[in-house]
């Protein structure tokens, strides 16, 4: 055979696809069980085996030839996938080959369609050119491969405990980061792993060691969120008498696990309230006009509306820790706590100010939009509600960067966090407005009574002050549904969950209430 003479086009090309089967247990002869006593088997790679005829001017080729493999996305295309596999010395008989070729590049078999490109040179070695043989051979795939293709479904019946309609098993005992199921979503609104139980649960997962399941994401999942630890709670509690007395003019709520503190902007202090049965523990002093308040595990950080200081309080006896100070503007309206830092909104000087919880030190103070007022962590992100501008600010928490501003409504107020969305309360436009966290898209716009201020999340619904007299706290499904009014005390201001029960700050009646 001349090596430069041309080749013919294969006559046939077959795929061969392994079919991988348990080895367990077999049946010998007479239907006795025979146990498989070898050593496990290595997994099966990644390769494949390709079969083909070769003929020359209508004759099989006898010989060894020097093969080169590409892999296509279309017969005709000029788009290669991957590199090109050589392979040499490979014997031919009677024109029948059989060559061994690898995955050609990462997740190149994803369910599109591909086309092998194949070249030849014959006799092998012999220093020639390569014959491009045409046309390129579709990959066709096996029965039970096409249950693997994406969007296939699987299904089938799995009657025992444990058990599972697909089984992933994860056997590597070194590397870092190796998991049994590997899942990624793009799209904001779809979703990596996604699963439905009619009945029993809807998800179970049991480790030894390591994760059971690890999820990177943009919000609750796979991320902290100081909102969403320990939501719910369960204890002895009474609505008995639901209105304590506090001091003038209750403002806004912590939860410290166990008591509920509540700042009194006219009478300079803080109220610090057993959840379970409303007893007063006891008022402690907290600067000048104290508004805002949070808890970051161990004490009571309280911020003056009018004053540019941040108060510092120990959570178990409500003692004095220190002060920091120049907190740039005045009229500090929201804080919230991040895991490591407070975050002080400042309604003059359109900023948020971020507060290192370990020392005290003040990390930096970022520019929001006009006048903001509520502030919410979503387990990555700071959340601003700016009351000029009718919108809302997101903020990286860890540098202060900003990463979007979103328009909710008229006033801005209140802003919450649910695990996936952001809440913001308008009380110039009487809405509460739900945003994705993801990318601040509107989800939907809702109907409340006048004027709603803050807002809190109890694992299920949201609720909503709205400083009106009559005194009126709304409720909103998360998921959406249509909202329910109830009755509270006058001009109610401040609002928080206690794992049982919400808080209402009754600021005209120098009460809260618990409902």
């Amino acid at each position: 055979m001349k090596p430069r003479q041309a080749l013919s086009g294969l006559m046939l090309a077959v795929l061969l696809m392994a079919m991988v089967a348990s080895l367990g247990q077999a049946q010998g002869p007479e239907g006795v069980t025979v146990s498989d006593t070898s050593a496990p088997q290595a997994p099966v790679g990644d390769t494949f085996t390709y079969q083909g005829q070769l003929k020359q001017n209508g004759a099989p080729v006898n010989g060894t030839c020097d093969f080169q493999f590409s892999l296509w996305d279309s017969q005709a295309g000029v788009t290669q996938i991957g590199s090109t596999q050589s392979l040499n010395n490979v014997p031919v008989t009677n024109g029948h080959f059989t060559v061994q070729l690898g995955s050609f590049a990462y997740n190149a078999f994803a369910g599109s369609a591909r086309w092998l490109g194949i070249s030849v040179r014959c006799p092998a070695g012999g220093g020639g050119s390569f014959t491009t043989l045409n046309p390129r051979q579709p990959l066709t795939a096996t029965p039970y491969a096409l249950s693997l293709k994406p969007g296939a479904l699987i299904s089938g019946d799995v009657n025992g405990w444990p058990g599972g309609v697909i089984a992933v098993e994860n056997t590597a005992t070194v590397g870092l980061g190796a998991t049994g199921i590997s899942a990624r979503s793009d799209a904001s609104r779809s979703a990596a792993i996604s699963g439905f139980s009619g009945s029993g649960f809807g998800g179970s997962f049991r480790t030894g060691v390591g994760h059971a399941l690890a999820v990177h994401g943009p919000t609750l999942i796979g991320g902290r969120n100081p909102q969403q630890i320990a939501m719910l709670r369960w204890y002895d509690t009474s609505t008995v008498g639901n209105k304590i007395s506090v001091g003038t003019y209750p403002d806004q709520f912590t939860f410290d696990g166990v008591h509920m503190w509540v700042t009194n902007y006219g009478s300079h202090n803080v109220t610090k309230i057993r959840a379970a049965d409303g007893q007063v523990i006891g008022s402690y002093p907290a600067g000048t006009n104290p508004n805002p308040i949070a808890f970051d595990g161990l004490y009571i950080w309280v911020a003056s509306q009018t004053t540019p200081n941040v108060t510092k309080l120990r959570a178990s006896d409500g003692s004095l820790v220190t002060t920091v100070s120049s907190i740039p503007g005045g009229e500090h309206w929201g804080m919230a706590f991040d895991g490591a830092n407070i975050w002080v909104t400042n309604f003059n000087a359109n900023s948020v100010t971020k507060i290192r919880a370990s020392d005290n030190t003040i990390v930096g103070s970022y520019p929001t939009g006009q006048r903001p007022i509520g502030v919410a962590f979503d387990g990555a992100n700071i959340w601003v509600a700016n009351s000029l501008d009718g919108s809302v600010s997101k903020l990286r928490a860890s540098d202060g960067a900003l990463l979007g501003t979103y328009a909710t409504g008229a006033s801005a107020w209140g802003v919450a966090f649910d695990g996936a969305h952001i809440w913001v309360a308008n009380s110039g436009a009487n809405t509460v407005t739900k945003l994705l966290a993801y990318d601040g898209s509107l989800v939907e716009s809702f109907s409340v009574p006048a004027s709603p201020f803050f807002i809190a999340f109890d694992g299920y619904y949201m609720w909503i002050t709205h400083y009106i007299q009559p005194g009126k706290i709304s409720r909103i499904a998360a998921s959406g549904s249509a909202t329910s009014i109830f009755d509270t005390g006058r001009y109610p201001f401040g609002i928080a969950f206690d794992g049982a029960n919400i808080w209402v700050a009754d600021s005209q009646d120098h009460v809260v209430s618990k409902h």
